[in-house]
């Protein structure tokens, strides 16, 4: 991205809106100068985190609705990504996509950066693993609907939509041009938080058997997840916690804003824990934003049944059933404005 859509550094008041703003190529605006509003935006969000579970929430909504952008996507091949942080679903929203779009077989699930940091940063040039990997995985797969792959993403990005490394906004800019569909789902911070440090827990007791995944029958694997409880961090570092989880999933979602990609927003809790009509229309909008020529009648309760066939959801649904030190958590989050992520 060039340098005009860097926001400057300055001290002051910040609108809101500032840090989404873009220049549209005017000659005003082609040498980074900011609307006069925004003369006093700090780069490093000076927003009050008063809202900040409040602000996620109506981004992940605007995601939620049209596209943002108006390229008509191509029936087979169309180049994808689920973005998403860890312990958010995406394997189960994978698998089911893959049969959804009439997929299967493309392995929509794969880590193609990698599944943690430091295998993400060992990827020197994105764009060209990206290429490659979606250019072999069409070849194979023809008729696909979609050839894609799972996006952890561990960048920095800035307060205003901006990653900090060249090789991550290289890949951004080349998603943008090459028309590529982005899925972005988040989870409950507070949730994402207990079934990180369960998997933890779990794999350091059965490391030999990668229990964070169980499949269909494996009791051994359902039970030692169902029963393992965790004691979490309370008081500012879990406030601290939650907070870097909501900051990193809205700058995303502005990064995502900022570049132009085509992007759809969902949350692992619209998509598995809202009552089954909920469930299906939040499917069915996936459906629409990825194939927009299907159909409702594509998109059945069957049909979802079917695609989620194979998915085993581990652990205990409530909290306090996961969580050993429980009332000193409600403690921490029962009155801030984080006390919605309690269930």
């Amino acid at each position: 991205m060039s340098a005009a859509l860097l926001l400057p550094v300055a001290m002051g008041t910040c609108p809101e809106w500032c840090s989404r703003w873009q220049c549209d190529g005017s000659m005003w605006c082609s040498s980074g100068k900011m609307p006069a509003p925004c003369d006093g935006c700090n780069e490093e969000d000076s927003r009050s985190d008063a809202t900040l579970s409040h602000r996620l929430d109506a981004a992940i909504m605007l995601a939620n609705g049209a596209p943002t952008a108006s390229f008509a996507p191509p029936k087979h091949c169309q180049k994808y990504l689920l973005m998403s942080f860890g312990r958010s679903g995406t394997t189960a929203i994978s698998n089911a996509i893959e049969v959804l779009t009439r997929s299967e077989g493309t392995s929509l699930a794969h880590e193609l950066m990698g599944g943690n940091a430091r295998e993400f940063f060992q990827v020197d040039d994105p764009v060209s693993t990206a290429r490659s990997y979606l250019r072999r995985q069409c070849a194979s797969h023809p008729t696909a609907g979609l050839t894609g792959f799972k996006f952890k993403p561990f960048m920095d990005v800035s307060a205003s939509g901006q990653p900090t490394e060249s090789r991550w906004a290289e890949l951004m800019t080349w998603l943008r041009n090459n028309n590529a569909s982005v899925l972005y789902s988040h989870r409950n911070a507070l949730d994402r938080i207990i079934s990180g440090q369960s998997t933890v827990e779990v794999n350091n007791l059965h490391a030999d058997k990668h229990w964070h995944f169980c499949s269909p029958g494996n009791n051994a694997c359902i039970d030692a997840n169902t029963n393992t409880r965790v004691t979490l961090k309370t008081g500012d570092q879990l406030l601290s916690k939650i907070r870097e989880d909501l900051l990193a999933s809205e700058r995303i979602l502005i990064m995502l804003t900022r570049y132009r990609i085509r992007h759809h927003a969902v949350t692992f809790e619209m998509l598995f824990d809202g009552s089954e009509n909920e469930q299906l229309a939040t499917w069915r909008g996936v459906i629409r934003f990825l194939q927009p020529w299907r159909t409702d009648d594509d998109v059945s309760t069957g049909a979802v049944a079917n695609a989620l066939g194979g998915t085993i959801r581990v652990g205990a649904h409530h909290q306090k059933d996961r969580v050993a030190n429980y009332p000193s958590v409600v403690g921490t989050l029962n009155t801030t404005e984080f006390a919605n992520l309690l269930h």
